[in-house]
């Protein structure tokens, strides 16, 4: 049976990763690499040997612990630390090397697929994530369920940070969900007026366009009657 698709496994062995990039390293721990040399190679060669995996599934917190070990004993030698990792990744002007975080890449990834959601309509992938994920759902409330696709439960295990940093786009409102899009600043309407005091059920699906009159300003004599 196949192993991988499109290069990425198809289940997640984080062992085979691992071995991979600490044979890497074995081979060039004795070579004369510079300090410098060494903080290129991490940057260039070791981060992107596993920045493919890590922007589709959701790394263990442990895994990136013990891909980042094997970078920082390479770029000391075995030798004792005498910089915290966490220090050497801050950027330059704050004393770091800018070596970037794999955590911060894999934050970075998933906060790229919402984007990518939204902003990518047309695309085969984004009707793939509708038809066998959101189905009737709205994004921000579809479910994630123990043997769906690694990448969904990645997208929706991301969708409560993602939606602190976006914002909709009304328009006329036709594609804008009344309770769950973040279209107001202070976040989603349900949130604000608190899910326990609406009945969400017979009104679930309203879009913004129905709380709009005239084309401008709300119409909130439909909200009362939402209220338990």
């Amino acid at each position: 049976m196949p192993t991988r698709y499109l290069g990425i496994p198809l289940a997640k062995n984080y062992d085979i990763l691992i071995d991979k990039c600490r044979d890497r390293t074995e081979g060039w721990m004795f070579s004369t690499f510079s300090f410098s040399g060494r903080v290129e190679l991490i940057k260039t060669v070791m981060i992107s040997s596993v920045q493919y995996c890590i922007q589709s599934f959701k790394f263990p917190a442990t895994i990136i612990k013990a891909l980042e070990s094997i970078f920082a004993n390479f770029l000391w030698r075995k030798k004792m630390h005498t910089w915290a990792w966490e220090q050497i990744c801050k950027p330059k002007h704050e004393g770091g090397l800018t070596i970037r975080s794999l955590r911060d890449i894999n934050i970075d990834a998933s906060m790229k697929l919402v984007w990518r959601y939204f902003n990518n309509n047309d695309s085969i992938w984004n009707e793939w994530v509708k038809t066998n994920y959101v189905e009737e759902h709205n994004f921000w409330e579809a479910p994630a369920h123990l043997l769906q696709s690694g990448t969904w439960k990645f997208i929706a295990g991301s969708r409560m940070l993602a939606k602190h940093h976006m914002t909709r786009c009304i328009g006329n409102g036709e594609d804008t969900s009344s309770w769950y899009d973040p279209w107001m600043k202070e976040g989603t309407l349900a949130d604000q007026l608190g899910r326990d005091n609406l009945d969400l059920q017979s009104s679930s699906n309203w879009k913004v366009c129905k709380l709009i009159q005239n084309n401008h300003g709300f119409l909130p004599s439909l909200l009362p009657s939402l209220l338990w």
